[in-house]
């Protein structure tokens, strides 16, 4: 029975592994990483409500290089074009944890967030580079030929959303924005990078995917975002993933110890 339990509660946690990894170019892996402030994207993170498996277009690497800065430095950064008018530590929430619902002019959402560390490495794949530098480019976004224009970005929502482009992907004419990103992975339960480019058909399916009634809110601080799995008390730099995963380390080795226990007392009133 002990022996059941212990492979049952234990042995699955150590079988986690890491998600796809980037590298980018000019930044050294490792190089000047602040060993006393983590990167909160060095493991992956992620909602309650994201259920469903991220596309290839919205994997975040969990590879960590450069310095390692308190979030709020990047607060007054320039968003690309295809963020035009986002926050930009919005757009990095969103994109890097599908917290999408996180409003950073508000000074709780602000003091909350604004201490959390993030290396170079993830301020280049989730903001400044997202769709400029070559290697991450085409890690998001589609890419046809055309004879008219060249190379150009192409619709990049995954298959599982919307209709699936049997016959090769249009040309992306609209982008998606960190509202529609947030109205897809708390109904379709799933992350799309913030900034994407859509096709017609896609642009209408999030207008009246967004036109529909949501999913009550839940009862939390507004400084936490709606989608935290656990508790809203958890300390920022506690993901979701890893507090849930730390309790159920807690119940499993009270529950080995309180059946070591029985069979102890079992042991010894014979």
């Amino acid at each position: 029975m002990l022996i059941i339990v212990f492979l049952t509660c234990f042995f699955p946690l150590t079988l986690t592994k890491p998600i796809n990894e980037v590298r980018i170019k000019n930044i050294t892996p490792g190089a000047n990483v602040n060993e006393d402030v983590k990167c909160y994207f060095s493991q992956v993170r992620k909602t309650s409500h994201e259920t469903v498996e991220r596309s290839e277009k919205s994997i975040v690497s969990t590879r960590c290089s450069g310095k390692v800065e308190k979030l709020e430095k990047y607060s007054t950064l320039p968003v690309g074009p295809e963020v035009k008018g986002e926050h930009p530590l919005s757009v990095i929430m969103c994109r890097g944890a599908g917290m999408c619902d996180l409003n950073f002019l508000d000074p709780l959402v602000m003091d909350k967030w604004k201490t959390i560390g993030i290396c170079e490495h993830h301020v280049a794949e989730l903001l400044t580079q997202w769709n400029t530098s070559p290697t991450l480019r085409d890690w998001h976004i589609y890419r046809v030929n055309t004879e008219s224009y060249g190379r150009v970005e192409a619709c990049s929502m995954p298959d599982s959303i919307g209709t699936k482009h049997e016959n090769g992907r249009p040309i992306g004419r609209f982008h998606l924005s960190v509202k529609a990103a947030d109205t897809l992975i708390k109904q379709d339960h799933t992350l799309v990078h913030p900034g994407i480019p859509l096709c017609r058909s896609h642009e209408t399916y999030i207008s009246d995917l967004m036109s529909k009634p949501g999913p009550p809110p839940t009862k939390k601080s507004r400084a936490s975002s709606e989608t935290d799995s656990c508790s809203s008390e958890d300390p920022p730099y506690a993901s979701s993933e890893e507090s849930c995963t730390q309790k159920k380390k807690k119940r499993c080795l009270n529950l080995f110890t309180s059946l070591l226990s029985l069979l102890v007392k079992r042991k010894y009133a014979l």
